[in-house]
């Protein structure tokens, strides 16, 4: 039984490496702007490709908290697709977590939801699209939450 997790986990372990550390973090919380910790990541390994077409002097924190959950949403869909059958099972019930986090930002922002796809990430999106039973165009387009 532990052989069919053998390679999922060597994967996980292996996109672990790319993780902010403690002492990330800790300079991490001595930055006063989304400009300094947008170039502190954008110096980190991890993070390098994920931030090599941002303005630095321009990003928002819409637009960074977006580009960080992107980053999130890849990595669970390149662990969906890695994973066999059984574990896309266990990942797509984890994944409810973030169908939750999804639709209680369309929640709170009923009435912009443009913010939305930025604050969520087009990939994360995509993903949704094809895994979960939200109509996300009937979201886009809601006025009220009746």
């Amino acid at each position: 039984m532990l052989n069919q997790y053998t390679a999922m986990t060597t994967k996980i372990r292996g996109m672990r490496g790319k993780l902010l550390k403690r002492e990330d973090y800790i300079n991490l919380s001595y930055l006063t702007s989304e400009r300094e910790i947008a170039d502190y990541l954008k110096r980190h390994p991890g993070y390098q490709d994920l931030l090599q077409d941002v303005e630095i002097n321009k990003v928002t924190r819409v637009e960074l908290e977006g580009l960080l959950n992107s980053s999130i949403y890849e990595d669970y869909n390149k662990l969906f697709r890695f994973g066999n059958l059984k574990q896309r099972k266990f990942l797509h019930i984890h994944g409810i977590t973030y169908e939750v986090i999804v639709l209680k930002k369309f929640l709170r922002r009923a009435f912009n939801v443009a913010e939305i796809y930025q604050e969520v990430g087009n990939e994360f999106l995509v993903f949704l699209s094809k895994h979960s039973k939200l109509d996300f165009d009937r979201l886009q387009n809601a006025v009220t939450v009746k």
